[in-house]
């Protein structure tokens, strides 16, 4: 059987401290861009472009079937005897 100061015990020899990073430069205010961020600069713009794609995309795709041939003579049917 295990009691809650052993539990507490375990808990407390499972909990990892914070650590600082090991190298890295000086953290920079949070109102300023860090540098190499990835963001999209305007989201409408993106948005905009995306709806337009699809548009195009949605539309009627074009015919790649080749145009039908007629028939010059047709064949002669001869009945089978049943």
């Amino acid at each position: 059987m295990t009691t809650l100061s052993e539990i507490e015990k375990m808990v407390e020899l499972c909990l990892v401290p914070h650590s600082l990073p090991a190298s890295g430069s000086d953290p920079q205010p949070a109102t300023e861009k860090r540098p190499g961020s990835s963001s999209t600069g305007d989201a409408s713009i993106a948005l905009a472009a995306a709806k337009m794609r699809v548009q195009k995309l949605s539309g009627a795709s074009p015919n790649t079937s080749q145009q039908s041939t007629t028939r010059s003579r047709q064949a002669d049917v001869i009945p089978l005897k049943s």
